[in-house]
């Protein structure tokens, strides 16, 4: 498969937690319409197959080592990128942690690691790109929070707190960045058929729960951050946009 349009066309993209999963689908998305992108993930070498695998299709993709929760991590990616493809303008902040346990049982390393990772890891890596963005003068950030951001989740209060965050944090960047010509924006998925489902005790449950009775496809949120990331979406900062098969729209499943 060659590039499919030039929609992102002089862009550089870096897209955090991209080895696998939602990152891995947007960061193939990212590539195919012309961005070169910046897969930085903690896990490398799946991150060099993806970027692999993007290159033989004709895009132009790179892996990269990083831990989000690390701001001097997070630097050194910068410089890399920057020596790689020049300034970041197009950021994905995707990499998130996800502590499975009820509240009783929850630790203190288990919420401090969330909160390091999901919350702080985004404001780390936002803040260093975003010199990258005022030197080049535009930018745009989209920042992956979650339907447990919107609605509680029981045995996920760690995650829920940080996805909810997530979205103030978009939103606020948004009003502080506007005028910089940078915008803003978080997309919240629902259930996603990536790995996480595994964890999922009665999938058949979970999918009655679902208005649109199926899980969503990772492509489909790479295709909501594609419009994001495009100048289609030109007017759009500080949103939330759900793509949840209508799940955080119901008041009971």
């Amino acid at each position: 498969m060659s590039i499919l349009s030039s929609e992102l066309a002089g862009e550089v993209a870096v897209v955090t937690g991209s080895a696998q999963g939602i990152g891995e689908a947007i960061a193939r998305k990212f590539a195919l319409h012309g961005a070169r992108v910046a897969l930085a993930d903690i896990q490398f070498e799946k991150a060099q197959a993806v970027a692999a695998g993007i290159t033989a299709m004709g895009g132009t993709a790179q892996a990269f080592p990083v831990d989000i929760s690390s701001p001097g991590s997070l630097t050194a990616l910068r410089e890399s990128v920057r020596a790689a493809f020049g300034p970041v303008s197009l950021l994905v902040n995707n990499a998130a942690v996800i502590p499975f346990q009820e509240f009783l049982s929850l630790t203190w390393d288990d919420w401090d690691r969330a909160i390091r990772n999901n919350l702080s890891g985004t404001f780390y890596c936002s803040r260093i790109f975003l010199d990258d963005m005022l030197e080049i003068g535009r930018g745009n950030i989209i920042i992956m929070s979650s339907v447990n951001g919107l609605r509680a989740q029981t045995g996920l209060s760690a995650y829920n707190v940080t996805k909810a965050g997530l979205m103030m944090l978009a939103q606020t960047m948004a009003m502080e960045l506007a005028q910089k010509n940078i915008r803003v924006n978080a997309i919240a998925p629902g259930d996603i058929a990536t790995q996480v489902i595994e964890n999922v005790n009665d999938q058949d449950q979970a999918l009655r729960n679902i208005p649109l009775r199926r899980w969503g496809k990772p492509d489909e949120v790479a295709e909501t951050a594609l419009f994001l990331a495009s100048g289609r979406s030109a007017y759009t900062t500080g949103s939330v946009i759900a793509c949840d098969g209508g799940l955080a729209a119901q008041l009971y499943p």
